[in-house]
């Protein structure tokens, strides 16, 4: 039995200490993936080489958990070395991270790679793969002491760890979305209201609004595009685009049709909306109403500023290509 147990501890000893040489493997390889997609583009590796970083990432993380157990190799002077190299590597992509980023905020996305060929998102690996290497590679950090110390604080701070693991992802997306728009006020410190709200919501719809409401009487009933379909996501958004042109009252109509009682309903004008977006959904094409309104008159704007006006029926056949944007009296 003691014999069994002694060659058991032997290959156990031994599989361990190929890992554990495997971790180090890994770890080049993964840098080098991880270091190359830095200066080319996320995919490069997979595309040429057929290989996805993420599965050797993935070998490297496994590889670093089992190297725990190996206690011997933690004192031996080549892994300090590699400790303090991870560490220093460490310190030296986060601040490069940190610059690279404070340079695409203040200019605009994409600055840095624009300059240097550099993706500093693709910093983030690198910090991840030196960060746990250094931990895995501790003389500090075994998995005994692992399972003693820290596993009953683990299960303890697990709650508050999720909560912040939600509230960081949730910042991230944030600042993703605030982002530009920091750029754009320390880039234009002194635009006006105008000109920040052409940047934030879209010159068209922002000035068409503009056009609407100095042209149609603020007691109208308006019919508007479908909602909620592409694309007129923001003229189709009735409960969006009553910001903008209260008080008057918006009703949704169809694509096809008016998809309501015009004179019971008290409805006095029908917008003329092209789109917003370039991409559709669920079969809606460009160019609204498509179908025959009964007018007074029909006025169209280019720049939504100066307007020209035609008399008799609006047809989508007839309008749609020389009024895009406008507004039909009923």
């Amino acid at each position: 039995m003691k014999r069994v147990l002694t060659i058991a501890k032997n290959v156990f000893g031994f599989v361990l200490l190929i890992i554990t040489k495997a971790f180090y493997v890994f770890w080049i390889i993964s840098v080098l993936f991880a270091g190359l997609e830095v200066i080319t583009y996320p995919g490069f590796i997979l595309l040429h080489t057929k290989i996805n970083p993420w599965d050797i990432y993935l070998a490297f993380l496994v590889a670093g958990i089992i190297s725990l157990f190996n206690r011997r190799i933690k004192t031996h002077r080549l892994n300090l070395i590699f400790n303090k190299c991870n560490i220093l590597l460490l310190f030296s992509f986060s601040g490069c991270y940190v610059v690279f980023t404070t340079l695409d905020l203040i200019f605009y996305d994409n600055f840095t790679f624009s300059l240097i060929h550099i993706q500093p998102k693709q910093i983030v690996v690198l910090m991840v793969l030196t960060g746990l290497s250094s931990f895995f590679t501790s003389k500090r950090i075994t998995i005994t002491r692992i399972v003693r110390k820290y596993f009953r604080l683990l299960i303890i701070l697990a709650p508050y760890l999720i909560v912040i693991w939600i509230l960081g992802n949730n910042l991230i997306s944030l600042f993703e979305l605030e982002k530009m728009d920091v750029a754009y006020m320390i880039e234009n410190p002194f635009a006006s209201h105008k000109q920040k709200m052409e940047y934030k919501l879209g010159k068209q719809f922002y000035d068409y609004t503009l056009f609407l409401k100095k042209n149609i009487s603020s007691t109208a009933t308006i019919l508007i595009p479908p909602y909620a379909a592409y694309p007129w996501p923001q003229t189709g958004n009735y409960a969006y685009l009553r910001y903008f042109l209260y008080p008057r009252k918006l009703v949704n109509g169809n694509e096809y049709d008016f998809g309501h009682d015009l004179k019971k309903e008290g409805i006095g004008y029908v917008l003329i909306v092209w789109g917003e977006t370039e991409s559709t959904s669920d079969g809606h094409t460009h160019g609204w109403p498509k179908f025959l309104v009964e007018s007074k008159e029909i006025i169209c704007t280019n720049d939504n500023v100066n307007s020209f006006v035609f008399s008799g029926d609006y047809t989508f056949d007839e309008y749609n290509n020389k009024c895009k944007w406008g507004f039909i009296k009923l």
